[in-house]
């Protein structure tokens, strides 16, 4: 078990705490941490649950819900997103990566 550290916009980091603040789900492209590890994210202190491997195309299809996970209210504005951010347009083979987070029952004081 390790820490690792995930960064958010405050705007990708508000809509995971109004949707689901208990379990959340973030795309990256690269692995930030495996099950077990710990991430502190808005104060609260998470564990990583899952973190599956997938490609851009397994994404482009609205039924794989990871967008809905994450929070987003439309397939459309998650895939937006995850261009805007890896940039995956015509590269249905780009490796992505997504964390699924718990929230543990104690909260970070500083």
């Amino acid at each position: 078990m390790k820490q690792f550290e995930l960064k958010f916009t405050e705007q990708n980091l508000e809509r995971h705490m109004i949707f689901n603040p208990e379990e959340t789900v973030t795309t990256r492209d690269e692995p930030k941490g495996y099950e077990g590890d710990l991430t502190v994210i808005g104060g609260h202190i998470y564990v990583v649950t899952h973190l599956y491997r997938v490609s851009a195309r397994f994404l482009e299809n609205p039924l794989s819900v990871v967008w809905y996970d994450e929070g987003f209210d439309s397939h459309d504005e998650y895939m937006a997103e995850i261009d805007r951010i890896y940039g995956i347009k015509n590269k249905p083979r780009k490796e992505l990566y997504v964390h699924h987070l718990h929230r543990l029952p104690m909260r970070l004081r500083i």
